[in-house]
């Protein structure tokens, strides 16, 4: 899995986000469409709240 992190994110921005390396095979391979492929990504977007719960 990729992790992708922001550094200094404006406010309102996703910190964070992951993608499966599966996920970008079936779309290279044309099993998965781009509206697909942004639906599982956006499963492992990190915004400030949920990074902020998890501290508490």
């Amino acid at each position: 899995m990729l992790i992708g992190d922001i550094v200094n994110p404006l406010e309102g921005q996703a910190h964070g986000w992951g993608v499966k390396t599966e996920w970008l095979e079936a779309y290279n391979d044309g099993d998965l469409e781009q509206f697909a492929l942004w639906m599982q990504i956006s499963q492992f977007i990190v915004y400030e709240e949920y990074i902020e719960a998890v501290s508490d």
